[in-house]
């Protein structure tokens, strides 16, 4: 959550909906195959980063109106746009919040720092991984200055991208250099080809960094001329 405030609403569709009062670095993770979920904005609004892997069989399931996304279509295929039936239904019927938030919602201030760095390399990083997300990549660091995320990279399936709370940087990929700026977002799609991280300015920078976890994916570091085909296995090329 990067402004604002609001509610978080989860159902299993059992007569159990409960909110969750939100707010600005709070952290919501849904995994799949879960309750049912939406935000709701409070009076001043709700600004909201959301990174998600998409439904691997193309099916989601909208418990409200009985009906399910099928990619583009929707079934039963003779009722209306989810859309509108939805809207058909009325407003939701709120529970007034409860105290007590499960362990899948938490706020950046809750979580421990991981920490850590090699020379230029650094990173001091909290994030959904930390609520048990396995397919998905959704942290924030606390960047000090001058330094790097990570050495220069590439994924062979896996996409990333960054967005850029607060300071100023350099999005490097091979030798040529862009400028980031509070609010910048960058994406870098995976088998590129050149090696890509961001470079921290003199003030630091709060990075969030977004992606996927591929099984399969093979990371290249085109500096050190290595790839590595999985965890803790480096090998030159």
């Amino acid at each position: 959550m990067l402004a604002g405030s609001g509610l978080s609403y989860l159902s299993s569709g059992r007569g159990d909906a409960r909110t969750y009062e939100i707010g600005v670095d709070d952290l919501l993770w849904h995994p799949s195959n879960g309750d049912a979920h939406t935000l709701i904005a409070g009076d001043d609004g709700l600004t909201v980063l959301v990174a998600a892997e998409g439904t691997r069989n193309h099916v989601t399931h909208l418990p409200r109106t009985g009906q399910f996304w099928l990619g583009p279509l929707w079934s039963p295929a003779d009722t209306g746009h989810p859309f509108e039936a939805d809207a058909e239904l009325g407003p939701l019927e709120l529970p007034e919040p409860s105290a007590e938030r499960p362990p899948t919602m938490r706020n950046l201030a809750d979580l421990p720092v991981e920490e850590g760095g090699d020379g230029k390399v650094a990173y001091a990083t909290r994030g959904a991984h930390q609520l048990g997300a396995d397919r998905l990549v959704l942290a924030q660091d606390e960047m000090p200055p001058d330094t790097h995320n990570t050495v220069l990279h590439f994924h062979s399936a896996r996409e990333e991208a960054w967005f850029v709370r607060s300071g100023h940087g350099t999005a490097r990929l091979g030798e040529e250099g862009h400028a980031l700026r509070e609010g910048s977002f960058w994406l870098c799609r995976e088998n590129t080809g050149v090696g890509h991280r961001v470079e921290v300015g003199p003030a630091g920078m709060q990075l969030i960094t977004i992606g996927d976890l591929i099984p399969g994916d093979v990371c290249v570091y085109p500096e050190k001329r290595t790839f590595r085909p999985a965890r803790g296995l480096e090998l030159p090329y």
